[in-house]
């Protein structure tokens, strides 16, 4: 899938150049077409699965490049897991699980909906 970034520039593009990256300036693909005005809203850009970093970045017409502006991201597509359990008809357990964290959330529920942990 593909995602949307949006920023504002601090002027406009003129006759300038803007690139983007998604995988922290290994690739760049020209963006120009996505500014109108000041105003960025690149709604095709596909981030990396993980940690990686957002960079942009601006070529005059002699080829000189600009400061490049850089935003870190982590991007996890995957959703938390979520189970549920009858116990016998004694009590309900859900469990919540985020894949690959560590991060677990459990609670058993008894038939009169109190927690028990």
């Amino acid at each position: 899938g593909s995602q949307t970034i949006s920023a504002t520039l601090s002027q406009p593009l003129g006759s300038d150049q803007l690139l983007g990256s998604v995988d922290a300036g290994v690739t760049w693909t020209d963006i120009s077409n996505k500014v109108s005005g000041t105003n960025l809203i690149w709604d095709s850009a596909a981030l990396v699965r993980g940690n990686s970093s957002i960079q942009l970045k601006v070529v005059d017409a002699a080829g000189n490049i600009g400061p490049i502006a850089t935003q870190i991201y982590t991007y996890d597509p995957v959703a938390p897991s979520l189970m549920a359990a009858n116990a016998g008809g004694s009590s309900l357990t859900l469990k919540i699980a985020e894949s690959g964290s560590g991060l677990v959330f459990a609670r058993r529920y008894r038939p009169d909906g109190r927690c028990r942990r």
